[in-house]
């Protein structure tokens, strides 16, 4: 009984085995895919309506479409297109095996015609007739067989395009045969011309599935909004050729008058319109006057529309007010800006120096610089207009009146000396006749020489004695501001006030520039 079950589990033991090395040797591994690369070709960009001076565009332009495409690394293939190149694939192993079975057929055949003994000739015929039969076998399974079609083949561009190489446009009807000079499944044709002063870009897309144009889109932009108007247009070629479905995105913020940047573009104030973008991290910066910028990165996915909202933090802020004396009206600017006429009352952040220009109708100008302490400080400050005639204008004046002089002297000395020169040694040399004219003409240009060289001397002298002069009362009165009693100014105040009164001029004193308010008398 023992021996009968030892060979009972050595049987099912063997049988065991024996079927899983069976079902092994029969798993069928996963078709190759089929199309897993995805090219396409640019062509040269039509440039004939654009002026010569701006022909260059065009290359521009295609060279960035080139660069754009480096970095989408896949295309996902719609249903039609899907479709397209399933069928080719599934036709193509139908023709050859079909081909297979032709060629064995016509072997076949040609055994009539060999010359050699029927013996021989039936024995080839019996084993063409099994082959036959087996590839017969082939076709019909091959009829069951679906090709495994890359869903989301690798994207690249042709290799011209890669060294910087564009083939011609092709002529209407030739598409086809472009695409298979080049190995490609797409072409692109661009046109640049020129509207109204603008660039005007058309782009077509032709595939080879649909064998027509299946995108069309065009852009009119300024030279100077190229790089933004390119972004957004490329954007929607690149969505359209990858099949990815655009995400968008729109943001919101306050304070309403808040400027929104989405990946370093101009996006609107307060709210932006529906921006679309690649699947992706897309960056959103939020920025307002006094307040606190925010700068967020978002992830966007595909077909899908965010809303951002974006509350800034104000920072804390102060009063300064401004206002000239007896009241006169003035236009103030902070640097370029123009800020308003006095008398005025400027906001600026706690602890942040800003510094203003006033001019006044009369031609007065006078600056400061201050800062804030408190929220709820205020200053007051009562620039005096310089005269028009200081000293610094006229050490200014006179070396550059100086200046001038040694520019028109300078000259006439090296030119009369040369006339000197000239004069002396044609009447020394041997071969000249020395008469009484010849001798008064060569004094008379020596002396004239002599005479230049020596106002030359005086006038260089004289220019930099006024440049020291013009340096001397230059920093001597640099101060922008000063007060009216230097005394007070060692005096610690007994209590802090809210509002403070600078006088400032223009020429002479200290910079007033520091203190509780910013400015202490």
């Amino acid at each position: 009984m023992m021996r009968f079950c030892i060979r009972l589990f050595f049987i099912c033991a063997c049988f065991f085995v024996a079927g899983t090395a069976f079902s092994l040797g029969k798993i069928e591994k996963t078709p190759e895919r089929i199309n897993p690369v995805w090219t396409l070709c640019v062509t040269e960009f039509d440039v004939s309506r654009l002026p010569k001076s701006r022909a260059a565009t065009g290359g521009v332009i295609t060279r960035q479409i080139v660069n754009r495409f480096d970095g989408l690394k896949f295309k996902l293939r719609p249903v039609n297109e899907y479709d397209y190149y399933w069928q080719a694939a599934w036709l193509r192993e139908q023709s050859a095996a079909a081909k297979q079975i032709i060629a064995k057929q016509a072997e076949r055949d040609k055994l009539i015609y060999s010359g050699e003994p029927d013996w021989k000739i039936s024995a080839a015929q019996r084993r063409l007739d099994g082959e036959i039969k087996t590839l017969r076998v082939k076709f019909n399974e091959a009829e069951l067989v679906s090709p495994n079609i890359a869903s989301a083949p690798e994207f690249t561009v042709t290799k011209d395009n890669r060294a910087g190489n564009f083939p011609a446009p092709p002529r209407r009807g030739m598409e086809l045969l472009l695409c298979s000079q080049q190995k490609s499944d797409g072409l692109l044709f661009g046109k640049v011309s020129e509207y109204h002063g603008r660039i005007l870009v058309e782009l077509r897309f032709w595939s080879l599935w649909a064998k027509e144009i299946t995108y069309e889109d065009k852009a009119l932009f300024s030279i100077e909004d190229m790089g933004i108007a390119l972004d957004e247009f490329f954007a929607r070629l690149i969505n359209s050729i990858s099949g990815i479905v655009p995400a968008t995105i729109v943001v919101k913020a306050e304070p309403s008058n808040a400027v929104i940047i989405i990946d370093e573009h101009h996006a609107g104030r307060g709210k932006s319109e529906v921006v679309e973008r690649t699947p992706g991290e897309v960056e959103v910066t939020v920025y307002a006057e006094d307040h606190v910028t925010a700068t967020e990165k978002i992830k966007l996915d595909e077909g899908e529309q965010v809303e951002a909202e974006f509350t800034l933090k104000s920072l804390p802020s102060g009063e300064v007010e401004v206002k000239t004396k007896n009241e006169e009206s003035a236009a103030i600017y902070s640097g370029a800006l123009f800020m308003g006429e006095t008398p005025n009352t400027l906001r600026g952040q706690i602890g942040h120096y800003k510094q203003i220009n006033i001019e006044t109708p009369s031609g007065g100008v006078a600056q400061t610089l201050f800062r804030i302490e408190k929220p709820e400080s205020k200053i007051t400050l009562i620039p005096k207009t310089p005269p028009p005639d200081g000293r610094i204008e006229k050490a200014r004046k006179g070396f550059y009146g100086a200046l001038g002089r040694l520019w028109i002297i300078g000259p006439a000395a090296f030119l009369s000396a040369g006339y000197s020169n000239l004069a002396v040694d044609a009447f020394v040399s041997p071969y000249s006749n020395r008469t009484t004219e010849h001798f008064n003409n060569q004094q008379f240009w020596y002396n004239l020489s002599t005479g230049f060289m020596i106002a030359t001397a005086a006038v260089g002298l004289e220019v930099l004695i006024r440049l020291g002069i013009y340096i001397y009362q230059g920093n001597r009165e640099s101060a922008i501001f000063k007060s009216k009693n230097k005394a007070a100014a060692a005096k610690e105040p007994d209590a802090p006030s809210d509002t403070e009164t600078i006088t400032g001029e223009t020429e002479g004193g200290e910079n007033a520039a520091n203190g509780t308010s910013g400015s202490t008398p």
